[in-house]
Parts: structure tokens; C-alpha cells; sequence
């Protein structure tokens, strides 16, 4: 598979041609260093090209005027930025990173060409449109319907299942750079409920915490906790697409 984040991403979803490939690769060149909390997007800015995540993590937001903040998404590699975002005339929310990132910026037309002229990559960048997207009502229903373990419980399931797909699960664990306030901010707690849970999870040994790392023994158990169901992440090709043929073909 191949080392770029984003090419291991959307291989999931399409055998990505040398073509498409290099397309990803020259997306990937001109990358900028980005220190942790420097906001890339502020709401109401006017997006002139995408974001693609090399190395670290993001967090997308939106505050509203009590200072309050509510998490939306957090981006690790390979993650694009809201790729049609440039169609739109403003940001409706920010994007900040959460650690020291790596990032490329994508401009608007680099996309629209490899649109025209690369139709497997095109499905690729429907496909993880779609998934965000599904990202986002699992979101929904996690604040409004789940106890406080459940919610941190499928939010742990769900970071686990991205990183392990872009292989950043290493011995059940795997890095998450996020306080116990974004958490709170993620889900809807409290950093004081958000810390009791981490504690009963932990009682219930179902997640260890070592060094800045979550480290999941038994995902299965997890995943049963939090009646949390993976089909919204796409991890599997349906088997009614022909391995070499996307659907723009």
C-alpha cells in the first residue's frame, strides 16, 4: 500500500491507477509546517484551496457568542479539508490544528482538473465526501442519544477504526492528542463527567491511557459498549463495484 495517507485512504475505496497516484503525490509536495493551535480556516473566510492533513492532527469548530465551542470533526493524515469547500463563498466554522502538522494546500484548480481527467480519483473524493457526511450524523446521533460512556466509548471506536485504516495502530494503540476539554467539546460533556468516564472506562479495562495514547485491548468489547456500528466509515469496497472500475468509469 502506498505511504501517502491520502493514497492509503482512498485505496480503500478504488485501485488507484499510477496516474492517480501521481496526481495524489504532486497534491502532497508543497507542504508547510503548521504549529499546534494555528487556526488555518476562520469562519467566515473565503476558501481558495483545501487542506490535506501529511502528519499531526486537526480538529474542526464552531463558538458561539457565550465562548462556548462545539467540536465537529477531528482530521489526522490523509484527512482533505472539505475538498469542494472553495465552491461555497464563506467557511461556516474554523479548522485549527490540534499538534504540530504537516499540511499541503490544494488549490481549487488542481482538483477541478484531476475532476476531468481522473475519474477514479473523482469517485475516491465522493467517497470520503460521503463518509464525512456519514461521520456527521453518527456525531448527531451520539451527542443526542448515548449515555457518557457510550459517547466517548464510539467516539474512541470510530478514532480507532481511521487510524488503524491510514496504519496508525501499533500494539492495540495509537496516538490521540486531544484534552479532556475538546473531548467534553466532542461529545457534550463536562471536562468533569468527561473525566469521571475516562475513569469507569478504565475501571472496566476497556481503554488504557499511556504516555498520550489510547490503547484499546479489545476494540470488539468497546464497539458492544457503545452499540457502535462501523458502516458509516465505508472500511469495506462494496462487492458490487468491480475492483478496477470506478463508478465515474
Amino acid at each position: 500500500m502506498d505511504s501517502n495517507p491520502l493514497a492509503k485512504k482512498l485505496g480503500i475505496f478504488v485501485d488507484l491507477q499510477p496516474g492517480d497516484l501521481a496526481v495524489i503525490a504532486r497534491w502532497s509536495a508543497d507542504r508547510s509546517e503548521l504549529p499546534a493551535r494555528h487556526v488555518f480556516i476562520r469562519q467566515g473566510d473565503r476558501p481558495r484551496a483545501t487542506c490535506l492533513m501529511i502528519e499531526g492532527w486537526a480538529y474542526r469548530y464552531k463558538t458561539i457568542k457565550s465562548g462556548k465551542r462545539q467540536v465537529l470533526g477531528f482530521l489526522m493524515p490523509g484527512d482533505m479539508c472539505d475538498p469542494h469547500a472553495f465552491i461555497l463563498g464563506k467557511a461556516d466554522h474554523d479548522i485549527a490544528m490540534l499538534t504540530d502538522a504537516v499540511v499541503a494546500a490544494i488549490c481549487k484548480e488542481d482538483i477541478l482538473a484531476a475532476v476531468e481527467t481522473h475519474p477514479r480519483l473523482t469517485s475516491a473524493l465522493w467517497w470520503t465526501t460521503l463518509v464525512d457526511e456519514g461521520i456527521a450524523r453518527a456525531w448527531l446521533v451520539n451527542l443526542g442519544q448515548r449515555s457518557a460512556i457510550a459517547k466517548i466509548a464510539s467516539l474512541f471506536c470510530e478514532l480507532w477504526h481511521r487510524a488503524k485504516l491510514i496504519g496508525l495502530v501499533h500494539a492495540d494503540a495509537f496516538a490521540l492528542p486531544v484534552t479532556q476539554e475538546q473531548l467534553g467539546e466532542a461529545v457534550g460533556l463536562t471536562s468533569v463527567h468527561v473525566n469521571r468516564t475516562l475513569r469507569d472506562l478504565r475501571d472496566l479495562k476497556l481503554v488504557e491511557f499511556r504516555s498520550k495514547q489510547v490503547v484499546i485491548s479489545n476494540i470488539g468489547q468497546l464497539m458492544e459498549l457503545a452499540d457502535f456500528d462501523p458502516t458509516y466509515l465505508q472500511l469495506q469496497r462494496r462487492a458490487d463495484i468491480p475492483a478496477r472500475q470506478s463508478l465515474a468509469s
